[in-house]
């Protein structure tokens, strides 16, 4: 049995789902089984949207109904949130993935992420390197006499052999 310490009681004759409302193009969240109505949403351009970390649809859902009840911890929030989704609409479910997905954009663009491509490393490319380095191996080995004739110039020209 799930035990609940909150001034909030969870049972099933309060089962109206939440809901969201717009009224001049803020979107207001309406929790009816926890007291919570007309809670303003950010617009998804916002600047408090950079500190996180997940755009989960459930996720923003729950830091949202966190924010709106004051003074209660994570636990208790986390677990209202859980019960407040599952009697929540599909059309309340696709509203917080549309927003998510908006917010995360938004983020994305701010930060300017970049997706690199892997590179691609085939066999085919691996012999045509191979063939290359066979190729210039001579002038390798003549730039080598060079880089040491300059180092050591000096003591080439005074060089003697001893039988």
């Amino acid at each position: 049995m799930l035990r609940y310490h909150s001034p909030f009681v969870m049972n099933s004759s309060n089962n109206y789902p939440p809901y969201i409302t717009q009224i001049d193009g803020i979107y207001l969240l309406n929790i009816p089984q926890f007291l919570i109505f007309e809670y303003p949403l950010p617009p998804t351009s916002s600047q408090s949207f950079n500190a996180y970390k997940k755009f989960g649809n459930f996720n923003i859902f729950r830091t949202f109904l966190q924010n709106a009840l004051v003074n209660i911890d994570t636990t208790s929030a986390s677990i209202m949130a859980s019960f407040a989704w599952r009697t929540a609409r599909e059309d309340f479910k696709t509203f917080f993935k549309n927003y998510a997905n908006s917010v995360k954009r938004e983020v994305n663009a701010r930060k300017n992420v970049f997706r690199f491509k892997p590179y691609d490393c085939t066999k085919s490319s691996r012999k045509q390197a191979k063939s290359r380095r066979n190729k210039n191996s001579d002038d390798v080995g003549l730039n080598q006499e060079q880089f040491t004739g300059w180092v050591f110039g000096e003591e080439l020209k005074t060089f003697q052999f001893i039988n």
